[in-house]
């Protein structure tokens, strides 16, 4: 056993709804989707107008033309602002229906056509003045294309005589992005204002999860690393166990900047495609907060002697594909398959089905980065193995 134990905390959005914090997308863009639709019968040529004055993106008509495709199916997931992206980008399909009838979204390269060869060819200016806002159209054989075009004349008439080639099209939906992040920064700081127990309260959570499980490792010191996906800092924890709290907000905080993006994986060699992602967004952040490692792992030679990570704690994040990359990594780092690292999931009875519901999530997880191993045996059975060894668990917070 290791001098100094080591635990890592992954915090996810669960943890800051707990918390009594309005923190989800589908609090912040109801209202912008409700905006959306009241612009009817707007043409063209006022529709930038009409964003511009209520501080409506680009990325808010894909995520309400996401919204209208996925109809019943998509309760709240239509506004996971992530996924959308990755959907607009990537050419992802999904199922639009009860049948489980595959939609295909509005995509980037549909757009740019539309854009470059349409609303900003010969006439163009004429076309965006008298086009109607015919949207939501229902969902049949031209939703795709009503969609693009929806997006295809806000841009044309936000950005007059628009950019024709790729690289310049994804400048601007970047440039919109930001506007949507900042939006939702202002958002999320007015309902911290309306929610003055969240220090206590998060203080408090914090505190129980740093503490569960520690008094039985018999370890001289401890030591703790806060992975935030939020971008809220949590109350102190006050925890007389652990020695040290290093906190790291992954993707930007609060008072700076922050980063909504898709998964890197298979994408980076894109450089259209890769802007959006996470690890080139965390790049140009040039932020210098992660020159201590979150995790470490007691192989030889393979970090600090003496210090070790023995548990890793997951609360309120949905595990979703969108953050594989993190704990493929942090996986990798200590050494799962091979290493005694316990992994402890927590859940709150936020629904009857909540329990099950994590289930399937880890499920997941573990899966996937089971596929990713050199060993395909050793990936097939990876969650096998951590059961037996007692090293998962799921626990009800």
């Amino acid at each position: 056993m290791a001098n100094v134990f080591h635990q890592l905390i992954v915090l996810g959005n669960g943890f800051d709804l707990n918390c009594g914090l309005a923190s989800r997308f589908l609090d912040f863009f109801v209202p912008r989707m409700k905006l959306i639709e009241s612009a009817a019968p707007l043409r063209g040529a006022t529709l930038a107008d009409y964003c511009s004055e209520h501080e409506l993106t680009v990325w808010d008509l894909v995520l309400f033309q996401r919204k209208k495709a996925l109809g019943p199916r998509g309760l709240n997931n239509w506004c996971d602002v992530e996924s959308a992206i990755a959907d607009f980008m990537l050419d992802e399909v999904y199922p639009v229906d009860e049948m489980g009838h595959d939609y295909k979204s509005v995509i980037f390269d549909d757009v740019c056509s539309y854009w470059s060869e349409v609303a900003c060819g010969e006439g163009g200016d004429a076309l965006v003045r008298r086009e109607p806002l015919s949207f939501p159209p229902s969902p049949h054989s031209g939703y795709v294309d009503d969609g693009t075009k929806f997006i295809g004349i806000y841009l044309a008439s936000r950005y007059p005589g628009g950019p024709r080639e790729r690289k310049d099209v994804a400048a601007v939906l970047l440039k919109e992005l930001h506007v949507l992040e900042q939006c939702f920064a202002e958002y999320l700081g007015g309902a911290l204002a309306k929610q003055p127990a969240y220090t206590a309260n998060s203080g408090g959570y914090l505190h129980k999860l740093l503490d569960f499980g520690l008094s039985e490792i018999g370890a001289l010191a401890y030591r703790s690393t806060v992975l935030n996906f939020n971008y809220t800092s949590p109350g102190n924890p006050l925890s007389a166990i652990c020695d040290s709290i290093d906190f790291r907000n992954v993707h930007g905080h609060l008072g700076g900047e922050i980063v909504f993006g898709i998964d890197g994986t298979g994408c980076l060699d894109d450089s259209t495609v890769a802007r959006f992602t996470k690890t080139y967004r965390l790049l140009a952040l040039a932020r210098n907060d992660f020159g201590i490692p979150i995790a470490y792992s007691g192989e030889d030679g393979k970090g600090p002697v003496g210090i070790e990570t023995g548990m890793i704690k997951f609360y309120g994040h949905s595990l979703a594909s969108a953050d594989y990359s993190y704990f493929q990594s942090i996986f990798d780092l200590v050494n799962l398959y091979s290493s005694h690292v316990r992994l402890l999931f927590f859940y709150s009875d936020y629904s009857v089905t909540a329990r099950e519901e994590t289930y399937q999530r880890v499920l997941n997880l573990l899966s996937a980065y089971g596929e990713t191993m050199d060993n395909e045996d050793h990936g097939k059975n990876l969650v096998h193995k951590l059961i037996l060894e007692g090293r998962l668990s799921i626990v009800r917070l």
